[in-house]
């Protein structure tokens, strides 16, 4: 009887774990709700200089009809830019300095805007903008 009621047991645990693999593989899943944002695109970069010793004012623009403006996008959307902070202006600002303001304008309409001097300890990647922006820029 031990023998019987064991193979009895058997077989319905096979059978449980059958219905149970196939009735979950013919369940439809949920879809999984995407919880990253799509970041918006980057519809202009502009650079605008001030200061030095003949006091320059000049501004440069870079949009997707500029020439070149593909390595300049591509670098204001990098993680290391995206986390500048908004200024790297010192307190003690000396004479004669380059204040550079970098204004990131998005497709939604939001802003990314950075200054800084060029003698200030600012992250490479904000010189690089400011260098290409120039470079390009009209």
């Amino acid at each position: 009887m031990k023998t019987t009621h064991h193979k009895l047991v058997l077989v319905l645990a096979l059978l449980l774990g059958f219905l149970g693999t196939t009735c979950s593989a013919s369940a439809k899943q949920a879809p999984v709700a995407d919880t990253t944002a799509a970041k918006p695109a980057v519809s202009k970069v502009s650079v605008h200089t001030t200061g030095g010793f003949a006091g320059i004012d000049e501004r440069r623009t870079a949009t997707a009809a500029t020439p070149g403006h593909r390595e300049l996008f591509d670098l204001v959307q990098r993680a290391d830019f995206e986390g500048l902070a908004d200024s790297y202006v010192p307190k003690d600002q000396c004479c004669d300095h380059f204040r550079h303001t970098v204004d990131v304008v998005y497709t939604d309409g939001t802003h990314k805007t950075v200054e800084t001097l060029d003698s200030s300890a600012a992250p490479q990647v904000l010189f690089q903008v400011i260098e290409l922006t120039r470079k390009i820029g009209s």
